[in-house]
């Protein structure tokens, strides 16, 4: 007769508030309690208890950044666990997503898992349905209960009261109202006389510098001390916006009348507020006159289309381009009489036409000597001279002596898909050396370029070589560095086997193998990937999708886009 199998179960707890734990008898007992029992009550199946506890006390189950379920996940893995009982689904984790990883790690290791209060366990595809739609409810409950509290919050402040946080500079917390501390508010009232005085934060930043006054000093949890530093500008123009000074409690982008006494007198506060509204649209009109533009004026399309600048904003970055005029305004349709549409990021146009005038100006004088032919023999040698000085110049000045030089240098710029036209101004280079040099057409100098894309962003090959705008590209780095990780835990045997990676780092196996060819790519093309010097069109996706990768380098080389 065949001896019956044992299975090894393990209890996990977990109590979302730490109150109570203190007790000898608490949640954590009475849900171990009550496991224990289930297992005890399935002995004849062979059941038995471990040893070992997963406790979780005082820990939300909203993550899985649980030092008990960590252990029990290690446990599981290392093959010591065959059921995980818990009391009920909730105390495992409240999340959908949550849930799937650990599904995904119990299937992996052939472990079971059962609830004693909700009849289920994962064995059969009912059970699952079961726990799906347990699993839901508890997701929904503990989202409804984030909805209850911050409903909570904003009635609260509608009613004037303080909901806690960082007690504010002139106030100190007394049953969790807002009491005011006379010294720290003298601190705060000469914050706003010498702003009101010298309308200006660095001025008053200098004097409170100058008289040593501090920032408040506060004791964190772990008993070190922080705070007690000069008032730096930042800190200055948060208390001088914070309308809790006026005695007014703000709720995202509403202001309420507030429970506690203001520290600041009304007339000063408004007064305060607005100086500082007069110097917030002082900087947004500088910065708005004080265009990033470079070529503003100066790039045009092929057919005689002003490339004009424009910006999208996107997670509060803004992304600089120049876009055909005719292009910026269409949003449907056919675009027929504008083929080309061009969208050039700002910053890599202006880099590209930066290098090839340098590149110009230095090996390619003669081009522009074989234009000027109204020019006499002494005049000659002085626009050989006088180009070399402008390369210098050009590739050395700062951006407004930069703009200022292209406006009188050049009388336009013309892009297409496949070259680049810069019409110089003949009289700013020869000077008005001669006569005829007034009524010289615009000397042209054309270079091929090629407008290719690396992921999504765009690049430009010129003259069958790659900008010296590239960069390198942050997701084919994190690529090749994740394949050597690859290597080097497989080595020092962190990780025996690829799928223990993937999983271990949350990857997809499939994608976890086809790091393994990129373990051994040619140095040199390591290098040049992190000086952004690849080729063009090799991106992550590429790379990771590279098929029959050749082992010798050279061929690796030939294989992967880069010239014979």
């Amino acid at each position: 007769m065949s001896k019956q199998r044992r299975y090894r179960c393990a209890i996990y707890t977990r109590k979302s508030h730490e109150e109570g734990l203190d007790q000898e008898v608490n949640s954590l007992n009475a849900q171990r309690e009550a496991c224990e029992a289930y297992i005890h009550s399935q002995a004849g199946l062979g059941w038995e208890l471990s040893s070992k506890t997963y406790d979780d006390g005082g820990i939300s189950g909203g993550h899985m950044e649980r030092d008990g379920l960590q252990n029990l996940i290690r446990d599981i893995k290392a093959g010591r666990i065959d059921i995980v009982v818990f009391y009920k689904v909730d105390r495992l984790t409240r999340s959908i997503t949550d849930f799937g990883k650990l599904v995904d790690v119990f299937d992996e290791h052939e472990v079971s898992f059962v609830s004693v209060t909700q009849a289920f366990n994962t064995t059969n595809s009912m059970g699952r349905l079961t726990l799906n739609v347990l699993l839901s409810f508890a997701q929904f409950e503990r989202e409804v209960t984030a909805e209850r509290i911050r409903d909570k919050i904003a009635g609260s402040k509608q009613k004037g009261m303080w909901m806690g946080g960082r007690v504010p500079l002139g106030y100190c917390n007394h049953d969790k109202k807002l009491i005011v501390d006379e010294d720290e508010a003298k601190i705060v009232r000469l914050i706003f006389d010498l702003y009101a005085e010298r309308k200006n934060v660095r001025l008053a930043k200098a004097e409170l510098d100058k008289r040593n006054i501090r920032t408040r000093q506060r004791t964190n949890r772990n008993g070190d001390a922080t705070g007690g530093n000069l008032f730096s500008a930042g800190n200055l123009y948060a208390i001088l916006k914070n309308p809790i000074y006026a005695g007014k409690i703000k709720h995202k982008e509403k202001v309420y009348p507030g429970n506690h006494a203001s520290i600041i007198e009304p007339h000063v506060w408004h007064a305060v507020q607005t100086m500082l509204s007069g110097q917030t649209k002082v900087i947004a009109q500088t910065a708005k006159h004080q265009s990033p533009a470079l070529l503003a004026g100066l790039l045009f399309d092929d057919r005689g289309n002003r490339l004009i600048p424009h910006h999208t904003n996107k997670k509060g970055k803004k992304y600089h381009y120049y876009v055909g005029e005719k292009a910026k305004n269409l949003y449907a349709g056919d675009n027929s009489d504008n083929p080309t549409r061009l969208r050039l990021p700002m910053k890599i146009i202006e880099d590209t036409v930066r290098d090839v005038l340098v590149d110009t100006l230095k090996s390619d004088g003669n081009l522009l000597l074989e234009q000027t032919e109204t020019i006499d023999a002494a005049a000659i040698q002085l626009l050989s001279e006088t180009v070399q000085q402008l390369a210098e110049t050009i590739s050395t000045a700062n951006h407004s002596k930069l703009k200022g030089l292209y406006r009188r240098l050049l009388e336009r710029i013309e892009v297409d898909k496949d070259h680049i036209v810069f019409f110089f101004n003949p009289a700013e280079l020869i000077k008005n050396r001669s006569k005829g040099s007034q009524s010289q057409e615009p000397i042209q100098i054309t270079k091929p370029i090629c407008i290719r894309r690396r992921g999504q962003e765009l690049r430009l090959v010129i003259g069958g070589q790659r900008s010296n705008s590239s960069k390198p590209d942050e997701a084919l780095i994190r690529l090749i560095a994740k394949a050597h990780l690859l290597k080097r835990e497989l080595e020092s045997s962190k990780v025996t086997s690829i799928k223990e990676f993937a999983s271990k780092h949350g990857m997809d196996h499939g994608d976890a193998k086809n790091l393994m060819p990129l373990c051994y790519l040619a140095p040199s093309i390591i290098e040049d990937v992190l000086a952004g010097l690849q080729p063009p069109e090799l991106t992550a996706k590429q790379l990771r999708s590279a098929q029959n990768l050749p082992i010798m380098w050279n061929e690796q080389r030939l294989h992967l886009g880069y010239a014979p």
